[in-house]
């Protein structure tokens, strides 16, 4: 304890010698006591309020991740998904059957390979297959059906592949897609086919194929993308996951893919996720074998191919139907769904159109990436300038269910949509030093920035839960 002076004051300012004296005395040792247990307080309750902070982040982070699937996929209980905890939601999923028919590539002579066979209505098979150009062929066609082990004469009809594209130079190109028809009557569906040469008499050595025929027309209005091998082989795991990933985001999230050499343990892995009654993702994943028999055939010719075993495949399963490579994305400009736009856009045009033409442009990969873009930054959202002296002649093409049905894919399109609706395609160029002068600035695809990384796919890929059970 210690007294220490306050202040002296004088009684009577006149006189001398006579004043007033205030002292305190101070309790050092219990002031400093004090001091340290408010300091302990202090640190007691700014820790406290810490970890009730960074708690609170945690649960606001995990919210918002379900908030934003919620809002983009829709509640669990909505588009047939089964909220009954006593059944089972994998029943929800509906099986298109896009496998069928298993297809492969059969040999019919050394100039003459067939893929698939399709019958229709009007009494017909029709095969798909590719041949030499202006081939003249001696075949004749067989038709089996059911409870009849010899098969039946038909008349054969060699046909090239419509194509919705513009073709390369015949003159250097050696083979064309061809559809090989076999007329027949009778109204029974057939089962098989068989193709041979008139002067043939070895007939046990003929390939036979297995012929699909039409569903009942579908109630649905889901799409199809069909993909075809890409034009630099192979694609890296993240650029197919960024394809799928992003296709899934706007309603195209139905996926056929020719399979030129993909990895099983991609194909595995994904076909797991997609039969998964997980309601935060639908998409279906079906893989065909794709032993394609020449090389050097132009990449619009086989495009045109499997766009052909693509329509019939998909004939009256779905709403909407197109064939990219894993390069190509559909951009909108405006909507989130594909479906969504084509129904506002049909709602103000007549007659309706069975197909919509797509504009491409090419955004070369050899550009450096975007300053905002990290390791785990798709391609999409990496390259932003494309390049505007490369044209693509062969556009796209999104075609609606009765394309088949009026047996017309060309006269039919609707050109009005390319300002809406557009393909970027992300390719290598083989440019000289980077070159970047004729790159414009395009940042269309950015408004699906944080959809694509914030999407269950792309979320399930970068934590490695995708592959983690293969």
């Amino acid at each position: 304890m210690k007294t220490e002076v306050i202040y002296t004051q004088l009684n009577n300012p006149h006189r001398t010698g006579n004043c007033e004296i205030v002292t305190r005395t101070v309790n050092y040792r219990a002031t400093s006591k004090m001091r340290k247990y408010y300091q302990a307080a202090l640190v007691i309750i700014a820790t406290v309020s810490v970890v009730s902070l960074l708690f609170y982040r945690h649960e606001y982070n995990r919210l918002r991740y379900v908030l934003e699937v919620l809002n983009f996929f829709g509640k669990p209980g909505r588009s047939g998904v089964d909220t009954n905890c006593t059944k089972s939601s994998a029943e929800k999923k509906f099986d298109f059957h896009f496998d069928i028919p298993v297809s492969s590539w059969q040999r019919l002579d050394n100039e003459l390979y067939v893929y698939s066979a399709y019958s229709s209505d009007a009494g017909e098979v029709r095969a798909i297959g590719i041949g030499k150009v202006n081939n003249n062929l001696n075949l004749t066609c067989n038709i089996f059906f059911e409870g009849n082990i010899e098969p039946f004469p038909g008349y054969f009809v060699l046909s090239p592949i419509k194509s919705v594209t513009e073709k390369p130079n015949n003159a250097k190109q050696k083979y064309i897609g061809y559809e090989l028809l076999c007329q027949y009557e009778g109204g029974r569906p057939p089962i098989a086919i068989s193709f041979l040469n008139r002067n043939e008499k070895n007939h046990n050595d003929v390939a036979i194929l297995p012929v699909t025929n039409p569903p009942v027309t579908y109630d649905s209005n889901n799409s199809v993308i069909c993909i075809a091998p890409p034009m630099n082989k192979p694609m890296s795991t993240a650029d197919m996951i960024s394809f799928l990933n992003f296709h899934e985001l706007i309603g195209m999230d139905n996926f056929i893919v020719y399979d030129y050499g993909i990895p099983n343990t991609f194909n595995e892995a994904l076909k797991n996720m997609a039969q998964n009654p997980s309601p935060y993702w639908k998409f279906t994943y079906t893989t065909l074998p794709w032993n394609f028999p020449f090389t050097g055939v132009h990449p619009n010719i086989v495009r045109d191919i499997i766009q052909a075993d693509c329509l019939h495949r998909t004939y009256n399963k779905v709403m909407y139907v197109t064939t990219l490579s894993w390069e190509e994305y559909i951009v909108l400009k405006y909507h989130h769904l594909v479906a969504d736009l084509l129904f506002d856009f049909g709602k103000n045009t007549w007659p309706s159109y069975v197909s919509y033409k797509l504009n491409t442009s090419v955004f070369c990969t050899e550009q450096k990436d975007d300053k905002r873009a990290t390791k785990n930054t798709p391609i999409v959202l990496r390259k932003t300038h494309k390049n505007k002296n490369i044209i693509v002649n062969r556009p796209v093409y999104l075609f609606k269910r009765d394309a088949l049905q009026r047996n017309d894919l060309v006269t039919e399109q609707n050109d009005a949509v390319t300002d809406l609706m557009f393909i970027n395609r992300y390719q290598h160029c083989n440019r000289i030093n980077d070159d970047t002068s004729t790159d414009t600035y395009d940042n269309s695809i950015l408004r699906f920035a944080g959809d694509m990384q914030n999407a269950p796919i792309f979320k399930q890929y970068v934590t490695g839960k995708i592959f983690s059970s293969n």
